[in-house]
């Protein structure tokens, strides 16, 4: 066996049992565990059902209402689906990175590496708004690579063009932070070798699809006097002001959550986007992603 092949049937073996244990364990911890608080909330949003409300968009309700079969649902069935889908996200990881040019072999290190990152591994058990946005996120990334590798009038090109819109049109009504991808990948999208896309009805149709999606939440929040929008930007924030000691909290608590393993991994891969950020469309992609996930 050549020491290639030895590397991605060690990486094949380590990511699939990483995948068994952690599911293992989030299915154990899942049988005789309640709500947390969050999830509590989210679990009511099934009893009212409406496009958004104070703390995020509506999906996250309809999810607790389609687990519940339209009523609020146990914390038994919510943790096993989360559980499953928590344990879907790294694989979904993988294939956006073959979509990306990845080897095989380097798509199954992003695999391990989200399987196992504190943030997915613990942060993706319960049900949250994070565990649908990570899946439409990473998703969009994927969609969005396979098109721009894709010649330009091909059915393939269309196709992943309109799951990128539908996509973050789902990241969108996950969290507002969802709309933060749609504009990395409009940018990415006016990429030189992109731009020829624009006179075809691929991009428009996925703008589209994504304004479809989002409407009812932007319609409701317009007839409401925008209180989600207000409570997260302005009444939860007026008591917040510069503070060093509570950046040097804040930086810390979040260097502790990653880990440094982790944080020096994300610092390599920082390094290299920025470098190559020019070299074609899916690095530009790759490098605006980036920048919108380091805005507050």
């Amino acid at each position: 066996m050549t020491p290639r092949r030895a590397t991605e049937t060690t990486l094949w073996t380590a990511t699939i049992v990483s995948t068994l244990v952690l599911f293992a364990l989030r299915a154990h911890v899942a049988v005789g565990t309640g709500f947390g608080d969050s999830e509590a909330l989210y679990a009511s949003y099934a009893l009212f059902p409406q496009p958004a409300y104070l703390d995020h968009p509506g999906l996250i309700g309809s999810i607790a209402r389609l687990i519940g079969r339209g009523a609020a649902p146990t914390p038994l069935s919510t943790h096993l689906l989360t559980a499953c889908l928590a344990a879907a996200v790294p694989w979904v990881g993988a294939l956006a990175s073959l979509a990306a040019g990845a080897r095989l072999r380097g798509a199954l290190a992003v695999a391990l590496t989200l399987t196992w990152v504190p943030e997915l591994a613990i942060g993706l058990f319960g049900l949250t708004p994070d565990l649908p946005l990570a899946l439409a996120w990473l998703g969009a990334l994927g969609l969005f690579a396979r098109a721009a590798r894709s010649p330009t009038h091909s059915f393939t090109a269309f196709i992943c063009t309109l799951g990128v819109g539908a996509l973050v049109g789902l990241a969108t009504l996950s969290k507002l932070s969802g709309a933060l991808l749609g504009i990395s990948l409009l940018a990415a999208a006016l990429h030189r070798d992109l731009r020829p896309r624009f006179r075809t009805v691929a991009p428009w149709a996925a703008l589209a699809v994504a304004l479809i999606l989002i409407a009812p939440l932007v319609l409701f929040e317009l007839g409401q006097g925008w209180p989600m929008a207000r409570h997260r930007l302005i009444s939860t924030q007026s008591a917040a002001g510069f503070s060093l000691r509570n950046l040097g909290a804040f930086v810390g608590g979040q260097v502790a959550y990653v880990t440094p393993p982790f944080l020096l991994g994300a610092v390599l891969v920082t390094r290299d986007l920025i470098r190559r950020r020019r070299e074609d469309a899916v690095s530009a992609m790759l490098f605006t992603c980036l920048v919108v996930t380091t805005l507050p």
